[in-house]
């Protein structure tokens, strides 16, 4: 029976990837496991193996041609079996395959379309603009207050329990909370206010992104601006505090630009209330912890870190600086991950292993070794290395 070779999909945002060179010939015999082609994307190259043995009777995918995940790039079968019929059926299939990046823009319009106005609109940075809270539960002091001190009632019933009634002293803490930025104004911003909604030590003053596009219009009701008038802004003590939203490689780079430029503003760890701390845990600065994942006892949870939605890391474990652990990953007692390394959705590290700087963990994976060198990719059950990652470059 002819089996499919296709792109697999090694990373959350992975799309597509470029054919670099092919191992095989058609013509050749394959066993299972062995390595067919090799293949590389924006964050790492690796190889692409054999998942049924056969012979390689068509290769659908030349040098530089650039692929979509899912896509078949070759096919395997008996020496003599007739595939005339299955390669007609992969055709179709190719010529009418839709590219999983489609996805991501209707994501990305989801988001900023319904946010935009017709005419971009300036805003002074401090607070968003004050609102009536038309449709929240407010005491009238509550709403005078509000209206004095310019607090927008809207957001701030965010930060309350479901049904409550916005009282006097909820505007105060408000206004006495600390103005945050939040660098980045695309999706992964959604997930810095789902948890700065449980913090009423901050207030979100405004967004802020590289893309000029945006700066003037405003995003899930709040103001976006450029690096330069967060600079002005710190300096003038306007805010505070700030939150990168951004994930991936970009998220070093990103600190280390505003560490730079706004040196006063703090990055607060930001942990969401239904998060679990063990005795001793311990979260360093710009952490960003999601709603329902596990952190254990005496664990390290290292500066600029993400610990998405669901993700389990045990006992006596150290994530170092910006590293990212993916939703429902699962870290085992005693880990040492270092720093810039990502481990994908549903992927298990084992006990008392150890991963390397920059290393992809690819989502399912075990990582089961003791040492996982640095700048790799590493997949499957048990996790080998598959090829090397761009996360360091």
């Amino acid at each position: 029976m002819a089996y499919d070779v296709t792109l697999p999909k090694l990373g959350t945002n992975m799309t597509e990837a470029v054919i670099l060179r092919w191992f095989k010939r058609e013509g050749d015999p394959v066993a299972v496991g062995e390595a067919l082609v090799e293949v590389e994307t924006d964050k790492a190259a690796f190889e692409v193996e054999a998942e049924a043995p056969g012979v390689l009777r068509r290769i659908l995918a030349q040098p530089g041609e650039t692929i979509q995940v899912a896509m078949p790039i070759a096919v395997i079968a008996e020496e003599a079996e007739d595939i005339s019929r299955h390669l007609e059926e992969v055709e179709r299939l190719r010529a009418g395959f839709a590219p999983e990046e489609r996805h991501a823009v209707e994501s990305h319009a989801l988001w900023y379309g319904p946010q935009q106005p017709e005419k971009a609109v300036t805003v002074p940075l401090p607070r968003p603009l004050p609102g009536r809270g038309d449709g929240v539960a407010a005491s009238p002091a509550a709403r005078r207050l509000a209206r004095e001190l310019g607090i927008d009632l809207l957001h701030l019933a965010r930060s309350l329990a479901p049904g409550s009634t916005i009282q006097e002293q909820d505007v105060r803490r408000a206004a006495s909370s600390t103005p945050i930025a939040i660098f980045g104004a695309g999706l992964g911003a959604a997930q810095v206010m789902d948890v700065l909604r449980f913090l009423p030590q901050f207030h979100i003053a405004a967004l802020v992104d590289d893309n000029e596009a945006l700066w003037g219009t405003r995003v899930r009701g709040y103001p976006v601006h450029g690096l330069e008038q967060l600079v002005k802004a710190a300096e003038r003590g306007e805010v505070g505090a700030v939150a990168v939203s951004l994930h991936s490689e970009f998220r070093r780079g990103v600190f280390l630009r505003l560490r730079k430029s706004c040196p006063s503003l703090s990055f607060p760890a930001l942990v969401h209330p239904s998060a679990y701390l063990g005795e001793g845990a311990v979260i360093e600065e710009g952490v960003l912890v999601e709603a329902g994942s596990v952190i254990g006892t005496e664990s390290v949870i290292r500066g600029g870190a993400i610990v998405d939605m669901g993700a389990v890391v045990s006992h006596h474990c150290d994530i170092g600086p910006f590293c990212h652990l993916a939703p429902h990953c699962t870290i085992s007692g005693d880990v040492k991950i270092m720093e810039h390394t990502v481990v994908m959705a549903g992927a298990v590290v084992s006990n008392t292993a150890t991963i390397g700087r920059n290393v992809v963990v690819t989502p399912g994976s075990v990582v089961a070794s003791d040492l996982i060198p640095d700048d790799v990719v590493v997949h499957g059950n048990p996790a080998r290395v598959i090829g090397k990652s761009k996360r360091g470059g």
